[in-house]
């Protein structure tokens, strides 16, 4: 079956990874896309059917399972490997939120084996109702396992503190060494390779795990809050409000909508919002007027601005001072990358 005549490869792609891995909706994904409801019914029809003649071609599955060949497997990079499971968790899970003492609690009972083998003490300060990660269990939790096999062995014969503590848009998990002896001794063999996974696991996420001293033995585990960075997403259309909305629900951002320009200022002195997103294509404003409005306004001047827009002026955008583009129809993954990055540098330490 050939796809319609003038339709791009592209098209069959957006609207596959719009309906199927983002989940969204025929009309958010119409909207998206520029079109109605009722075209992208039939494109999206056509390209199922494009799909499945391209699977069907490609895995030879007209041929009796006898005729097919084994074809040796290509040997496995491992970082390659790596980099498969954490793009699987970031696409499959960023939709889940996280209890931390609960995930670090099977983490422990885990991890609670090589702990007696090395003859380690695991002493636990956690606060009661700590908030919500904006990490999937799955991730936090392997993150803190990977951890704990990382710092246990080379604090034999020694205890671990586990303590958490909490700050305006992170929580921090602290293991550090302890004992009697700990100033005498150097904690060797510390798995560094290990930490730099279980950074690797949180990090798409927000978090990260560093090795803050070899001596004695100290790492401390980063893991973002569920909604704990206001974001100011400025849009005329409710569908793109509630779409965007939707992209950042069990993320670290929490967007606060409003479709009147007038009311920008308001906010974000009133929120105290970490960026601003801007639609540049205002009924009664010109966006561009606007983004010169707030680069020249003391509470915005400041900000960091995203321009999330249908046209294509990157480069416009770029010269008339946004800290960031990006251009609909966007994807959750491009629209939490170009939040992370603009209020990175303006976080800063926690």
């Amino acid at each position: 079956m050939k796809y319609a005549s003038g339709v791009r490869s592209a098209r069959i792609y957006e609207i596959l990874y719009y309906r199927y891995v983002e989940q969204l909706s025929q009309k958010e994904v119409a909207y998206q896309l520029g079109i109605s409801v009722r075209q992208l019914r039939r494109e999206q029809a056509n390209a199922i059917e494009y799909l499945a003649d391209r699977l069907w071609s490609r895995y030879n599955l007209a041929e009796s399972p006898g005729a097919q060949q084994e074809t040796p497997s290509p040997p496995i990079d491992e970082r390659e490997s790596l980099d498969r499971e954490i793009a699987w968790l970031r696409d499959g899970f960023r939709a889940e939120v996280s209890h931390p003492a609960a995930e670090l609690s099977e983490a422990l009972r885990d991890a609670a084996v090589l702990a007696e083998r090395y003859r380690v003490k695991l002493q636990q300060e956690i606060p009661p109702n700590l908030p919500k990660a904006a990490v999937p269990p799955l991730a936090l939790r392997q993150a803190f396992l990977t951890v704990l096999t990382a710092v246990i062995p080379p604090s034999a014969d020694q205890s671990l503190k586990i303590m958490a503590s909490e700050a305006e848009t992170s929580l921090f998990l602290s293991l550090r060494q302890t004992g009697e002896d700990t100033q005498e001794r150097v904690a060797t063999g510390c798995d560094l390779t290990s930490l730099d996974i279980a950074s690797k696991l949180l990090s798409p996420f927000g978090g990260q795990v560093a090795m803050v001293s070899p001596h004695p033995l100290h790492v401390e585990i980063t893991i973002p809050i569920v909604g704990s960075i206001p974001i100011l997403l400025v849009d005329d259309n409710p569908d793109a409000r509630r779409l965007l909305e939707r992209y950042a629900a069990s993320s670290r951002f929490r967007l606060i909508t409003t479709g009147e320009w007038s009311q920008i200022i308001p906010l974000a002195r009133r929120f105290r919002v970490h960026a601003i997103v801007l639609d540049v294509m205002m009924p009664e404003a010109d966006g561009w007027d606007i983004l010169a409005q707030l680069h020249h306004h003391p509470d915005t001047q400041d900000i960091p601005i995203v321009i999330c827009t249908i046209l294509p002026q990157r480069e416009l955008a770029d010269l008339l001072g946004a800290t960031a583009f990006v251009q609909k129809p966007v994807t959750q993954q491009a629209f939490l990358k170009a939040l992370e990055e603009v209020t990175s540098e303006r976080r800063g330490p926690d």
